[in-house]
């Protein structure tokens, strides 16, 4: 094979190709024999998103002779390094680098960043010169200028120049000279080391075999190039880029070296397509008619058609088939073959479609959609680019310029993107939508949404074109159907989304205790109730206190109570909740108060005291020793808040309407005064609600007069007015009921109040016309069967002084229900 000599040349060509960078330098070697009719080319593939670069592993380049016809590859290594030599000798028959008896191995490794081995195979003894050359055809470096005997000879390097210097990056020759023969090498250097070039003799001998390869072009697969130029087309593709494509013309014995940036996928994967109205339709043609104003909701659109990488890894996540191979030609192992990994998934039906878009968490769009993402809504244009149709920025049957046959790399037609920033709108292949077809748009949705039948329709909407149509089928407006069932190679999709505006907590609500609730227990839990629109997680922070504007006592918890332990009586607190939700969004409740009572119970000592009282008629007596044993005994008389809280726990009927006060059971206004309108059983079940029982009557009278003496009212013998609630007391101001408590001069010896006065209070006894065989124990008097009639004490608003005595008794039947008629409770310790 012939060697030329020809000057040093740079040829340096710069090529934006979908926004991605090919750098070409071009060499031709002067004084520095090279084999004829091959080419050599070579290079590094980088990938960036905005200012960050990588290099790539395992990029795949696609090399194409456009005058044979034949392909080949090669995939980059761990430095993102490729090379490729194409001969114009058949494959397989191997031509060697250099005539005569001089041979230069490929350095290992190369690139290199530390050191490379270059190995030198030396016939005869004869002198040898290894140096090194930059691309401007300046020499940078000896390595070898010396006589060497026959046999292999293995240099590392360290990238240093002969001044002592590190050699910048970028790439080098070697070019070795013995016995008028040369040959030359390429190297990239990308970093240098600092230590000492070496050399050692392998003692071996080349006849020996094994030591030395010629170097071999990978050629063109099964085919011999016999053109003086090779005229190439190259393919740059890899998974997470955008492809590129670049034609190349290199004349024979050129060796080229390519630096190329491949562009990240555009992330995030969908773009916001903004609401508003835009003009959907077209005049052109009866099945885009009328054009009508939709006014579409703000919506996500994929911003490129869905991939076969994607539908992959959708279909091995679910055990879903694979789509039907396509047959293009050419083009085998389309859905799983890598080299296609980044093209448009096809033969996937309209369920197909759909079954992806909800695993994604996402749906088909509307066509309203589509089309508003093809053609924006600022003019109601036939191409998402335009009004003039251009053959360059869409992948269709009439484009024979862009070399593709059947589907093209999703996003490679930059110069076809729509207002919205969606590739593939035109062209490459249709895309299936939500909406049934119809064949105009008489009667369709103004709203953007999907147009669907009940029961659904036999077909579906298909939009955008394909590689198999024409400039019309192109157009933004153009319509098309099919059946949902069908898998076709000219069919694919992408995916939309809906906007989901996360909300706030609602406001929390409904207070346990009520808001401006009193006589509430010491020992009260806080409750309420708070729900959150998006059914996030939800926490909240409790601010609790005796101050207007509470403090913050408990942050981020997750239960809708809070127990503040126990607080103290006759106070008011005041409360407020603020909930979170998990996206950073709060909302705060009304501040809520509410008053405690003096004590919830007190407890009433065992011992003896003189029950009856021979100062009363003849159902008082005999007076007699009681012994009765240790109680708890209500402060107060249960309340409407207490019994309203008791009925809508249990649902029970509200008391009836006293006649007197408007709303006395539900108005907040009298939530502290005692419960009237109930009998006998109803006070029983809610002191069985409560956890508690009614008072015995030796029980009652014994919290009423205490047990050191046996007076006649629980504050002594003397009559006060203005101790108690009774009929005929102007100077209290109250006509009827009281609130519980309100007599604090009226307390009894144990604690508790009204116990003259206010409303009468059922006990568990049955009526006994005398003492004469009570119980002596201070338990219940009861017969058996049960009598008809309980006993009440304690005298009541309606009535005077003489009932007022803390041992008059009185009676009536347990199920009569009166409006000065009440209760308090009881417990055993």
């Amino acid at each position: 094979m012939l060697n030329r000599l020809t000057t040093y040349t740079l040829g340096e060509k710069m090529r934006v190709l979908q926004w991605s960078l090919v750098l070409v330098f071009t060499f031709a070697v002067v004084g520095i024999a090279q084999p004829l009719d091959d080419v050599q080319l070579s290079g590094i593939v980088h990938g960036y998103y905005g200012p960050d670069t990588t290099v790539l592993s395992n990029a795949t380049v696609m090399i194409e002779n456009l005058g044979t016809g034949q392909h080949d590859s090669v995939i980059t290594n761990d430095l993102g390094f490729w090379s490729w030599t194409g001969v114009s000798n058949a494959v397989g028959e191997p031509h060697s680098p250099v005539p005569g008896n001089l041979a230069l191995a490929p350095s290992y490794p190369n690139p290199f960043s530390e050191t490379t081995t270059i190995r030198i195979l030396n016939n005869s003894q004869q002198r040898v010169r290894l140096e090194v050359y930059n691309i401007l055809g300046q020499r940078v470096a000896e390595l070898v200028d010396d006589n060497l005997r026959p046999g292999a000879f293995d240099l590392t390097w360290n990238g240093v120049s002969r001044n002592g210097t590190p050699l910048a990056q970028g790439m080098y020759f070697l070019c070795l000279n013995a016995g008028g023969h040369a040959v030359t090498q390429k190297m990239v250097v990308l970093g240098t080391g600092s230590g000492l070039a070496k050399m050692s003799l392998r003692g071996s001998n080349p006849g020996s075999g094994g030591l030395f390869e010629p170097l071999r072009g990978s050629g063109l697969k099964g085919h011999a190039s016999t053109l003086d130029d090779f005229l190439l087309r190259l393919e740059f593709r890899h998974t997470d880029y955008d492809s590129v494509i670049m034609n190349l013309t290199l004349a024979d014995g050129q060796d080229t070296m390519l630096v190329t940036y491949l562009r990240r996928h555009q992330t995030p994967e969908m773009v916001l397509v903004p609401e508003g109205p835009y003009s959907m339709g077209a005049t052109y043609r009866t099945t885009s008619q009328p054009v009508h104003t939709v006014n579409v909701p703000a919506f996500y659109l994929d911003v490129y058609e869905v991939t076969n990488s994607q539908y992959k890894a959708f279909c091995d996540s679910t055990g879903r088939t694979y789509p039907p191979d396509p047959q293009f030609t050419g083009m085998p192992n389309y859905f799983t073959d890598p080299l296609y990994a980044n093209y448009p998934v096809v033969s996937v039906s309209w369920y197909d479609a759909r079954a992806y878009a909800t695993w994604k968490g996402k749906r088909l769009p509307t066509e309203a959609e589509w089309e508003r993402a093809a053609k924006g809504n600022v003019d109601n244009r036939p191409w998402p680019w335009g009004d003039t149709w251009v053959a360059a920025n869409a992948n269709i049957y009439q484009n024979a310029a862009d070399s593709f046959e059947f589907t093209s790399p999703v996003g490679h037609y930059v110069n076809g993107i729509s207002p919205t920033g969606c590739y593939n709108m035109a062209g490459n292949v249709s895309e299936w939508c939500e909406d049934d077809w119809h064949d105009d748009y008489n009667g369709a949705p103004t709203d953007g949404s999907a147009w669907i039948d009940n029961p659904r329709g036999p077909y579906r909407i298909i939009r955008g074109g394909s590689w198999q149509g024409y400039d019309y089928s192109a157009r933004c407006a153009e319509r098309d159907l099919n059946e949902p069932s069908m898998q076709h190679s000219a069919i694919g999709f992408r995916c939309a989304r809906s906007i989901t505006i996360n909300q706030p907590p609602l406001t929390p609500s409904s207070p346990i205790p009520t808001d401006s609730a009193i006589n509430q227990s010491v020992t009260v839990t806080l409750a309420w109730t708070c729900n959150d629109p998006d059914n996030d997680p939800t926490t909240y922070d409790v601010y609790f206190g005796t101050a207007s504007t509470p403090p913050l006592v408990n942050s981020s918890q997750t239960a809708a109570t809070y127990d503040p332990d126990t607080l103290a009586n006759n106070t008011t607190y005041y409360w407020r909740i603020v909930a979170h939700d998990n996206h950073d969004h709060s909302t705060s409740g009304p501040v809520w108060s509410f008053t405690t009572l003096m004590g919830g119970m007190v407890l009433v000592p065992a011992g003896p005291y003189t029950m009856g009282s021979s100062a009363l008629g003849s159902t008082a007596r005999p007076e007699h020793t009681v012994d009765i044993p240790a109680f708890y005994m209500d402060i107060y008389e249960v309340t409407n808040a207490q019994y309203r809280a008791f009925c809508d726990s249990t649902s029970r009927a509200y008391p009836s309407d006293p006649g007197f006060y408007t709303n006395y059971f539900t108005s907040p206004t009298y939530a502290s005064y005692p419960v009237v309108m109930v009998d006998w059983n109803d006070a029983s079940a809610y002191a069985t609600w409560a956890g508690k029982r009614l008072p015995t009557e030796a029980e009652w009278e014994r919290a009423a007069k205490g047990n050191t003496d046996n007076r006649l009212y629980p504050w002594g013998d003397a009559w006060v007015a203005a101790n108690a609630n009774v009929i005929n007391n102007p100077a209290d101001g109250y006509t009827y009921t009281s609130p519980v408590g309100n007599y604090p001069n009226g307390i009894s010896p144990a604690g508790c109040y009204d116990m003259a006065g206010n409303v009468f209070e059922w006990c568990e006894d049955d009526w006994h016309s005398n003492y004469t065989g009570a119980p002596t124990d201070g338990n219940a008097w009861i017969n058996n069967p049960r009598g008809a009639y309980r006993i009440l004490r304690g005298g009541s608003w309606n009535v005077n002084q003489l009932n007022a005595p803390c041992a008059f008794r009185f009676f009536d039947s347990p199920t009569s229900r009166y409006n000065l008629y009440g209760f308090r409770c009881a417990r055993t310790p």
